[in-house]
């Protein structure tokens, strides 16, 4: 916590500073995943009500390119999942929460990214998986290596929520998580008194290719 107070004093400090250019996620998608997206929908929602995140999905899927969008929100509409289909089977999916508040609030609000991480990065990643392997193949031995191979992205985000230099210029990272490719963006703005953060994360079809740039 103490990390977290001294990036937002040194933010507000900083607030006419420039802001370089971020380090940002590149994909490009592969071919459908056997997910489809009624099965994507059915076990996000049970794992993200598990971890008190009730979403509503739109009722029909927007186009954009190839794709057809399929949308949640949460009531607070400040993380919102984005499930890209084509032939309503899922390609990828992107979860993205923005949190503004002024340098002297509760800094509290910041843990929200770590339950947004949770929710997005970690049960999309689960939910194609359910929908390619089935829900028996979820194991206790799974758990473990999801976690595992999610570390790296947990430094990512640690680094972007403690590191002055990091945050302003943007932090990103990849990694694979049973299989399919991972992605997590964070970055920050000072608008005055007021600090915006943004974490944004992508998880692709295993034959995608997610870069950092």
């Amino acid at each position: 916590m103490k990390k977290i107070l001294a990036l937002v004093l040194a933010l507000v400090m900083l607030a006419a500073a420039g802001i370089a250019s971020a380090a940002t996620l590149e994909l490009t998608p592969g071919t459908p995943t056997n997910c489809t997206i009624d099965v994507f929908k059915t076990y996000f929602q049970l794992l993200a009500s598990q971890a008190g995140y009730d979403f509503t999905w739109e009722e029909t899927p927007t186009k954009e390119g190839a794709y057809d969008v399929y949308t949640a929100t949460t009531a607070t509409t400040a993380l919102v999942i984005k499930v890209y289909c084509s032939g309503e089977k899922v390609v990828f999916g992107t979860g993205e929460g923005t949190i503004t508040f002024a340098a002297t609030s509760n800094t509290d609000a910041l843990k929200n990214f770590g339950e947004w991480f949770g929710v997005s990065l970690a049960d999309i990643c689960v939910c194609i998986f359910i929908g390619e392997q089935g829900a028996q193949a979820v194991t206790n031995e799974v758990g473990t290596k999801l976690q595992e191979e999610l570390n790296p992205l947990v430094l990512t985000l640690q680094n972007g929520l403690t590191n002055l230099d990091d945050l302003m210029n943007g932090v990103a990272g990849v990694a694979t998580c049973l299989g399919y490719p991972c992605g997590l963006e964070v970055s920050g703005t000072v608008d005055g008194s007021n600090i915006t953060m943004t974490m944004t994360v992508v998880v692709t079809g295993m034959d995608s290719i997610l870069t950092v740039k």
